[in-house]
């Protein structure tokens, strides 16, 4: 067998072996630096390429069976919110951009500001918004592998991985342009818990707050997940909870600093939507069958 041929199968041996998390990194007595920047490298270019290739295999779908065909009501009221923000960035710059967010609105404004910024580059058309759920997807796809693999395998990663990229929902809502992916920062905010340790980390308390607060600009009616946040959170950390209080802090104020001046200059379209076609009396009028492309083309 030549050198270059043992090369490679030495790598995919390392890549799809199952064993101890702990050995898989690198971190045995006998492993070296060496050893162990390539065990890094490989985990980090197997997630690169997964998260690749099925985020183009939607990109293909949402380019071939999206494009130029109708949109539905939501999609419309988020597309033109998106569009709106790319002209006034291309055309006014900055000022303009910030102006035009500040406008009332009761549609989640992450994924049309991400759009806003890819159409204002790219060109502001409607089918280059649909790129942003793409970036959303890929990062879901990227902080479950991450996830995974702090407590298993590299196998059970790309396993558990592709298993999260091929759930019915998930492609749903990445290849319609219905707010963003909520379910990117509701990982994020999980794991980045998961990291710091019930709070003692602050770097990790920081990005808990930062992905909360993402999380409800992403999708109004994740503010329903928030007590479930919080209630598990605190019973799980409470030994803890005074040695860590500055941490805590620090993620609170976080949150309330990405999250809250959107909703407190947008409070009133935000919650007479949320209490009527959002949870209350109109929501009935807007199920899976009349608010979503047709459930034949989700696959």
């Amino acid at each position: 067998m030549s050198p270059a041929a043992s090369t490679w199968l030495d790598m995919w041996r390392r890549l799809l072996r199952w064993s101890n998390p702990h050995e898989a990194r690198g971190e045995d007595k006998n492993s070296n630096t060496f050893d162990s920047t390539r065990s890094r490298a490989i985990v980090v270019g197997a997630a690169l390429i997964l998260a690749a290739l099925v985020s183009w295999s939607n990109l293909l779908w949402v380019e071939h069976n999206r494009f130029g065909l109708a949109l539905t009501i939501d999609e419309a009221g988020c597309m033109s919110q998106a569009i709106a923000y790319a002209n006034a960035l291309k055309y006014g710059g900055i000022p303009a951009w910030l102006a035009a967010l500040s406008y009332p609105t009761k549609f989640a404004p992450l994924s049309p500001i991400v759009s806003s910024i890819l159409m204002a580059r790219l060109g502001v058309d409607e089918n280059i918004a649909f790129y942003a759920h793409i970036l959303f997807y890929a990062a879901t796809v990227l902080v479950t592998f991450w996830w995974v693999r702090e407590q298993s395998s590299r196998l059970a990663a790309i396993c558990v991985s592709l298993l999260v990229a091929t759930l019915p929902d998930i492609v749903l809502y990445t290849r319609k342009y219905q707010c963003g992916l909520p379910a990117t920062f509701f990982l994020l905010a999980n794991f980045a818990y998961y990291k710091a340790d019930r709070f003692s980390s602050w770097f990790w308390s920081f990005w808990i707050g930062a992905a909360l607060g993402l999380m409800l600009l992403s999708r109004t009616m994740s503010v329903a997940f928030l007590p479930d946040f919080g209630l598990v959170w605190l019973l799980d950390s409470w030994k803890t909870l005074m040695r860590n209080i500055a941490q805590l802090a620090m993620s609170v104020a976080v949150f309330l600093l990405i999250s809250v001046p959107w909703y407190a200059s947008n409070f009133k379209e935000i919650f007479g939507y949320l209490f009527s076609f959002g949870y209350g009396a109109h929501s009935t009028e807007y199920d899976m069958g009349a608010a979503s492309i047709p459930m034949e083309l989700s696959c």
